[in-house]
């Protein structure tokens, strides 16, 4: 392992299904990082039709990175917008960060601020889209970006129609490329 290998904190969709997913995806990632630490969310354990307090799970996670003096942050969907907000806060401040199927549709279904959270956004950052992604597929998000300027980013647009990214070694061998390209 390199020695400067940022430490990796992983946050998961809304839902509590998403927790095994996140598990293998934190054992897959393992080698690439020095430490990775999951969150998992107080509205999980609720029932199927509670949602994400991202006022919560940043203030969470604000307390899991003040641990480490160099990280990185994988959102996958809802775990997405509270890395945009915290970002947008200025209250995260990682070397870079990963998407897995932001979920634009979804942020504006339940009033939250995405559009703002990625205007201007600049924290290099890895998006993994489906191409039909139902959230946004990957050409859309292309147009949004552009459209938000959003810099320093790399978007790789993913074969699918849905919001499940589980092929694992595709996903830890694009962060391993984005890590090399961007000097972490």
């Amino acid at each position: 392992m390199v020695f400067s290998s940022p430490a990796l904190v992983l946050l998961s969709g809304n839902s509590e299904k998403t927790k095994t997913w996140i598990a293998e995806v934190a054992r897959t990632l393992q080698p690439l990082f020095s430490s990775i630490t999951v969150q998992h969310y107080n509205h999980w354990g609720k029932g199927p039709t509670a949602l994400i307090d991202v006022d919560i799970e940043l203030a969470k996670l604000k307390k899991t990175v003040a641990q480490l003096k160099h990280y990185a942050l994988l959102g996958k969907s809802a775990g997405c917008l509270v890395i945009l907000k915290g970002i947008r806060e200025e209250r995260l401040h990682p070397a870079f960060c990963v998407f897995l199927g932001l979920p634009v549709a979804w942020a504006h279904a339940n009033n939250h601020p995405i559009d703002t959270y990625i205007d201007h956004y600049k924290t290099p950052t890895l998006f993994l889209q489906k191409d039909h992604d139902p959230a946004i597929g990957a050409d859309e998000l292309a147009s949004l970006l552009r459209e938000k300027r959003v810099l320093r980013h790399h978007l790789i647009s993913v074969p699918g129609n849905d919001h499940h990214y589980e092929d694992l070694y595709f996903i830890q061998q694009s962060i391993q490329a984005f890590m090399k390209n961007y000097g972490t």
